[in-house]
């Protein structure tokens, strides 16, 4: 059964209706308390919704890369936001298929890490972090992009242009105090933190901008996994994590699986025309 469940991940899938792409790991025990790390791959729907891309443990970032890319059909590339939480590595990650974007929950945390390494601490720290806050929480108009009162979609650009401008301005000014590793960081943040603003620009669609779905995901699939699957190998644990997906976000790919299992054709139908109710003798 964990074998077959296999198959369901090998299906290709379509960018049509996703507004981002997450990836993100999680450690995991093993054989003799091994430590190993269970990674995902997960497809966000414009509704909301999840849609599993797979899930690997110990596996390098190149295969699972390869492997998502071989499952995604009508590739048009950067439709669509990667967001990920800064670690190294990632940076490229489905390069091709969507672009990179940086949690906005993770952004100003990682700043704050960054400050300390400089020494700076305390109330000092927390202002810096809360500028970042304030200048990356744009907040999109909900309701249809087409028709959206231009100057509400100015207003947004007007706020983005600005933010940027505040984090290049930002940047120049840790330098100058000699905040290198802050500097440094906020850099390399401030080419991906505003995707899902340009996005929206651009095409309308409300992308995700945190990765605390995945972390749910997550959250739900360790649970499972730590009371059932000590001590199962990298291929068991990998495909009861698949299943856990899959009956808990895919319940359509779920009940297929199991019609296919159960050599389910859907021949017949049984409906019930009518319902009588009558008093229990017993009482």
């Amino acid at each position: 059964m964990l074998l077959a469940i296999d198959g369901v991940y090998q299906e290709p899938v379509s960018l049509d209706g996703l507004s981002g792409i997450m990836a993100d790991g999680t450690g995991v025990k093993q054989y003799r308390g091994r430590k190993g790390e269970l990674r995902a791959v997960i497809g966000i729907t414009e509704s909301g919704g999840l849609k599993p891309l797979g899930c690997f443990v110990n596996t390098e970032r190149p295969e699972i890369e390869r492997k998502v890319k071989e499952r995604i059909k009508g590739i048009r590339p950067h439709d669509i936001p990667f967001i990920y939480d800064g670690e190294p590595g990632l940076d490229d990650f489905l390069s091709g298929v969507a672009y990179p974007q940086r949690c906005a929950w993770h952004g100003p945390r990682g700043l704050y890490h960054a400050l300390w390494e400089d020494g700076v601490k305390g109330k000092e720290s927390q202002a810096e972090t809360g500028k970042i806050k304030q200048l990356i929480g744009i907040e999109l108009p909900e309701g249809d992009f087409e028709l959206l009162k231009e100057e509400d979609r100015q207003q947004v650009k007007e706020r983005y242009e600005s933010s940027k401008k505040e984090k290049k301005k930002l940047v120049g000014t840790f330098y100058e105090k000699g905040y290198t590793h802050g500097a440094s960081y906020l850099e390399g943040l401030s080419d991906r933190i505003f995707a899902n603003i340009e996005l929206w620009l651009e095409t309308g669609v409300i992308a995700p901008k945190t990765t605390s779905l995945l972390e749910r995901v997550f959250k739900e699939i360790g649970r499972r996994l730590k009371r059932i699957a000590w001590g199962w190998s990298d291929t068991a644990v990998t495909n009861l994590s698949k299943m856990i997906m899959i009956k808990q976000y895919s319940r359509d790919k779920w009940e297929q699986y199991w019609k296919q299992k159960l050599g389910i054709k859907g021949y017949f139908s049984v409906q019930i025309t009518s319902v009588e109710t009558s008093p229990c003798p017993i009482f």
